[in-house]
């Protein structure tokens, strides 16, 4: 394989996580419980944090570095900040440097300052192991040596090989069910080459989409399951990348030719509605602030006759 195929692959898992991420919080807030201990409920608020970050050499040349998953969940009680990692090639020591690294920046860019004191809080971090190589720990520990004293926090590490599909269903672990076929990585020959093993596969990747349609709203939201369903056709692709018999069976599943899917066009209409919706909202705000037609349309991507109309309909409610 080589060096690009190897980066566009790990890129896409990389993708497939952040979209989880930033589309489905209540998929998050059920994964953060479980792995924290924590007990947030879906009216609980997750505000998503920058995740670029940039370091500098010793030759003082500015690097940047990108967290997979950066965020914040607000109660009305408190704040806590969370750092997750997703790592698709397995576990190694330098992974936790990585995680140390970007909790630094984390901790130094949330900072209070006084005169005389400086306090930093770093964020509660996890990583996601997704294969099973490198003989991963099921928790790691981040220590710090200083002259006040030994300071600790533990990293809980979750790996894919200890989730089958009842327990992430089961534990509520929704957030990890486009990762599931990593676990199935081995049979992925056995199910393209075999008639019989591919309507096995089938089976399995159908049964997941029906039970997340069977999931009540007030679990999981529309949205959510169509980003889950949407991002595990995309890893399966990347998986499966050599595999054209798995590929045109995902392909023909999400065309609505093996299991109806037509529920899953709601989602899209959501999805293009709420993209519509804050298109025109952000429209009005510019065109507020004294932004002309055409630079609002440039700002935007928008035709001119749309911005035009945004512009009539403010004039008719003012």
């Amino acid at each position: 394989m080589t060096g690009k195929m190897k980066k566009y692959r790990h890129t896409a898992y990389d993708d497939a996580f952040r979209t989880v991420e930033q589309e489905c919080p209540d998929a998050l807030i059920h994964f953060i419980n479980q792995i924290f201990g924590e007990n947030y409920n879906r009216f609980d608020k997750v505000e998503l944090l920058r995740n670029e970050h940039y370091t500098q050499t010793e030759g003082g040349e500015e690097v940047k570095k990108v967290t997979d998953s950066h965020f914040r969940i607000k109660t009305p009680k408190e704040v806590k900040n969370y750092h997750l990692e997703c790592e698709s090639s397995g576990y190694s020591k330098t992974i936790l440097i990585r995680m140390l690294e970007y909790g630094v920046q984390d901790a130094i860019e949330d900072r209070e300052v006084t005169h005389n004191k400086i306090s930093i809080k770093f964020p509660k971090a996890g990583l996601v192991v997704l294969r099973d190589r490198g003989n991963p720990p099921n928790s790691a520990v981040i220590e710090f040596e200083t002259p006040g004293g030994l300071v600790n926090y533990n990293v809980p590490i979750i790996r894919m090989r200890d989730y089958d599909i009842n327990s992430l269903f089961s534990q509520k672990i929704y957030f990890l069910i486009p990762f599931y076929f990593f676990n199935q990585e081995s049979r992925l020959k056995e199910y393209n080459n075999s008639k019989e093993e591919i309507e096995e596969f089938v089976e399995l990747y159908c049964s997941i989409i029906e039970r997340l349609k069977e999931l009540p709203e007030s679990e999981l939201s529309l949205r959510s399951k169509g980003v889950i369903i949407k991002q595990m056709e995309q890893v399966i692709y990347r998986l499966a990348y050599k595999r054209k018999n798995i590929k045109d069976k995902v392909g023909d599943i999400m065309g609505g030719n093996v299991v109806k899917m037509d529920w899953l066009e709601k989602y899209d209409a959501a999805v293009e509605q709420a993209v519509e919706q804050g298109v025109e909202k952000a429209a009005s705000k510019l065109l507020s602030k004294g932004k002309t037609v055409e630079e609002v349309a440039e700002l935007l991507d928008m035709d001119i006759e749309k911005v035009q109309e945004i512009e009539k309909k403010m004039l008719v409610e003012s």
